[in-house]
């Protein structure tokens, strides 16, 4: 199992992102980065990791793949796995292969999908 982290040194996140295994791992402790927040720290081969705890934090890691955007100011999409959008009012709808539940695209991020738009569905 691959597990995602953030590195720490000095005591903080420094923003870097890397994956260890569970072969990796030397051990693990709690970690407060804030008063009254507490999380995991992995000390492994690869160094030291704690976990990502926002969106914002896993779309900066997942954003060095093409595939990944930005859809709105709450979400991020592989826009590989859509598999056709709708308008909606000044923005869009995606719609996922396999997937039952859509996302919604701002209009400024209309962009990354323009090319799924149906002429019309409806």
């Amino acid at each position: 199992m691959e597990l995602l982290g953030v590195r720490v040194e000095n005591g903080k996140p420094v923003g870097d992102f890397d994956t260890f295994t569970i072969d990796d791992l030397y051990f693990a402790e709690a970690f407060r980065p804030k008063a009254n927040h507490i999380l995991p720290l992995f000390h492994t081969r690869k160094g030291t990791f704690t976990v990502l705890t926002t969106l914002g934090e896993h779309y900066e890691a997942f954003s060095k793949y093409e595939c990944i955007k930005l859809l709105d100011s709450s979400s991020f999409a592989n826009v590989n796995n859509i598999e056709y959008t709708r308008p909606d009012g000044r923005g869009a709808i995606a719609y996922f292969k396999d997937y039952p539940i859509p996302l919604y695209v701002s209009r400024d991020k209309k962009k990354y999908i323009r090319h799924l738009m149906t002429k019309s569905l409806w």
